[in-house]
């Protein structure tokens, strides 16, 4: 979208119960304009929230993988709930923890173990866009569109 025309319609678009999609390469662009933003990688959304938290995430959380036996719902609903959990995803017998901030990984892992979880490995990585891999699973040679 053109910055005139976004600019002319963004008011009527802000009413209540109105869904618009936009296709943008500009977080900027993004925050001023939606609500909700939903960044999709290799045809995978791979995030989905406010841009201000989206944000946040890719400028200074801490991406935990943690692997190991014993980890269903409840404990995925544990570990969502701890004050340093941003957000948590599951992908088989691991789990992707994005800690707020420069959170330590020890109090989740703890909570794990409380929680009945073998845990046999913990990879932990600065999350930001530069990355290799990225907040979001991003190559260099990827987009955020």
């Amino acid at each position: 979208m053109r910055p005139i025309s976004a600019a002319t319609s963004s008011s009527w678009w802000a009413q209540e119960g109105v869904t618009i999609f936009l296709t943008t390469h500009n977080l900027a662009e993004a925050e001023k304009l939606c609500t909700l933003v939903g960044i999709i990688n290799h045809g995978k959304m791979v995030a989905l929230d406010q841009p201000d938290r989206l944000r946040a995430r890719a400028a200074g959380n801490t991406r935990v993988e943690i692997g190991g036996h014993g980890i269903d719902d409840r404990v995925l609903d544990l570990v969502r709930a701890h004050p340093q959990v941003a957000s948590v995803t599951r992908e088989g017998d691991r789990i992707i923890v994005e800690l707020v901030d420069k959170s330590e990984a020890g109090p989740v892992v703890a909570l794990l173990v409380q929680a009945g979880v073998m845990v046999e490995e913990v990879h932990r990585e600065k999350a930001n866009l530069s990355s290799r891999e990225g907040p979001w699973g991003f190559s260099h040679r990827s987009s955020p569109c």
